[in-house]
């Protein structure tokens, strides 16, 4: 295990899996126009297992807005789940939250998660969790949100820049959190309106 291997996983946030859950979040790491990200599989493999445990739980995911090929990330991950709740395209975390909480309340069926489980990696997991509490915390009931994550894949052709070399990826996740953690922060990041990994 490597010294970012270790502080990873003393950053990343570790809940422990609930009991059940109605909502497994799929967060979209883009795909070069060979395929999905490195990342974007982990996360895919990761939801694949809890599918096993949770069968009867709904996948949501977006994708990447700038991805080479737009459809690309959609249809890798619907060919894998078909019955997946496709959000749209998104630009960042931020965005990621708002759309799946959007588009749940427009399917022709009723999906009031009480429960949510959100896959994502271990440098992205702490302030993501801070991101979905807050764009989920006027909600009511308010669901439990809790996250899985993965080891972080060295990715040299991931459409995402910030994504390619651990160490950037490390970084920008802990200058993230501390701004968002300031006042005020979370509305001057959607403001800011930054790509990634915002």
């Amino acid at each position: 295990m490597s010294i970012l291997q270790g502080l990873a996983r003393l950053w990343r946030v570790d809940d422990g899996l609930p009991k059940q859950t109605d909502l497994i979040v799929l967060v979209s790491f883009g795909a070069s126009s060979a395929g999905l990200s490195k990342a974007s599989q982990r996360a895919l493999d990761r939801v694949l297992e809890l599918k096993k445990k949770y069968p009867d739980a709904r996948v949501v995911f977006g994708s990447f807005a700038f991805n080479p090929d737009p459809a690309i990330e959609v249809n890798e991950k619907m060919l894998a789940i078909p019955d997946a709740i496709y959000a749209g395209s998104v630009a960042s975390t931020i965005e990621e939250a708002e759309k799946i909480k959007t588009n749940l309340l427009f399917l022709p069926f009723t999906l009031q998660p009480r429960s949510i489980v959100v896959v994502t990696d271990d440098w992205h997991s702490r302030s993501a969790k801070f991101v979905w509490e807050k764009v989920w915390g006027n909600k009511n009931p308010r669901p439990t949100i809790t996250f899985s994550t993965f080891e972080w894949p060295e990715d040299p052709d991931n459409p995402m820049i910030f994504q390619r070399k651990e160490y950037v990826w490390a970084s920008a996740n802990i200058a993230r959190h501390l701004f968002l953690l300031m006042p005020g922060g979370f509305k001057r990041m959607k403001r800011l309106k930054i790509r990634q990994p915002t």
